[in-house]
């Protein structure tokens, strides 16, 4: 379901914004779709009962700062620009470069292991985006 109202955005998205919402905020829309995305996760979770086993610490409240400047702030507006200055096949791209980053930062910052197994998939994605970037 995640996957399909991510793809039913971007498309509503890239759409709108060759009607009259062209001169709409990059920050604003980026803001919209966190609000509304962290509104249905505070109703699932609390549905659930997940506010029970929070537990909130300073390595807790970094890890959420971070999140917030650099993967909400940050992704999210670097999303909504891509999505309006690039066509949509090119911006969905991200969901297959963000793992790559991941284990980079994960084998430079953190000595995580770069096994053959992990080499050869990354590989394996790079020359996917490539073909689908480049048919």
């Amino acid at each position: 379901m995640a996957c399909a109202g991510w793809a039913v955005g971007s498309l509503y998205s890239r759409r709108r914004g060759h009607g009259e919402a062209k001169d709409e905020s990059i920050l604003a829309t980026a803001s919209y779709q966190m609000l509304f995305g962290g509104l249905c996760l505070l109703a699932a979770g609390s549905a659930i009962g997940e506010a029970s086993r929070l537990a909130f610490n300073a390595r807790t409240g970094l890890a959420l700062g971070y999140l917030i400047v650099f993967g909400a702030i940050g992704g999210f507006t670097a999303y909504a620009y891509a999505l309006k200055h690039l066509p949509v096949a090119t911006v969905s791209l991200y969901a297959y470069v963000n793992p790559l980053i991941a284990v980079a930062l994960g084998t430079a910052l953190l000595d995580e292991p770069l096994n053959p197994r992990l080499a050869i998939v990354a590989t394996l994605v790079l020359v996917g985006i490539w073909m689908v970037k480049d048919p």
